[in-house]
C-alpha cells in the first residue's frame, strides 16, 4: 500500500483486490444492456413468464460468476468471503462458500459437494476444538495439536500430499 501511495504503482494482494472489485463492477454494469435486450426479445415473442423468470434469475446468475472470478483473481477478497461466510454462517456457511467457489470455479458438481462437506466438516471440528475447556499450556497444546490434525486430514481428503500436510520444518 505505501508503495502505492510513494510511487503511484499498485501490486501485491491489495491491489489485485481493487482490480478485481473494479472488475466485478465493470462486469456487472456490462450484464444490465444484455440482460434487457433478451427480456425485451421474450416479451416480442409473446413469452412474458420467461421474460419475467429469466429477467429475475440472469442477474443472480451473472453476479454469482462475477464474484467467482473475482475470487480467483484476488486472494484477499477471496479469503476474506471465507472468513465473512465461516463467521456469520459457521460450519455450513464455510461449507456453502467452498462448494460455491468449487464449482464456479470447476463446474463439477461431485467436486463442489466434495469441497464442501470437508470445509464444512473441518470448520465444525475446528470449532469444537476451540471450545475445550483446559487452561495454560496443557489447553494450548492441545488445541494445537487437534487443530492440526484436523487440517492435515482436511488437506488429505481434498487430495494433498505429504508435502501439502507435512510443513517445511517437518520433513525429513
Amino acid at each position: 500500500m505505501r508503495t502505492w501511495i510513494e510511487t503511484g504503482k499498485c501490486g501485491g494482494d491489495i491491489c489485485d483486490g481493487f482490480a478485481g472489485l473494479a472488475d466485478f463492477a465493470e462486469a456487472e454494469i456490462a450484464e444490465i444492456g444484455p440482460i434487457l435486450d433478451r427480456a425485451g426479445k421474450r416479451l416480442s415473442e409473446g413469452k412474458p413468464l420467461d421474460a419475467m423468470w429469466h429477467f429475475t434469475t440472469e442477474p443472480i446468475q451473472k453476479s454469482s460468476k462475477n464474484a467467482a472470478a473475482v475470487a480467483q483473481r484476488s486472494r484477499l477478497l477471496a479469503a476474506t468471503g471465507q472468513v465473512a461466510a465461516s463467521v456469520y454462517g459457521g460450519p455450513q456457511g464455510a461449507a456453502a462458500y467452498t462448494a460455491w467457489l468449487t464449482y464456479e470455479t470447476t463446474g463439477d458438481l461431485a467436486d463442489a459437494v466434495r469441497a464442501g462437506v470437508i470445509s464444512g466438516v473441518s470448520s465444525a471440528a475446528i470449532q469444537s476444538i476451540n471450545t475445550i475447556d483446559l487452561d495454560g499450556a496443557e489447553g494450548i497444546v492441545a488445541r494445537t495439536v487437534l487443530t492440526g490434525a484436523v487440517s492435515g486430514a482436511a488437506v488429505a481428503l481434498a487430495g494433498g500430499d505429504e508435502e501439502a500436510i507435512v510443513p517445511p520444518w517437518g520433513r525429513g
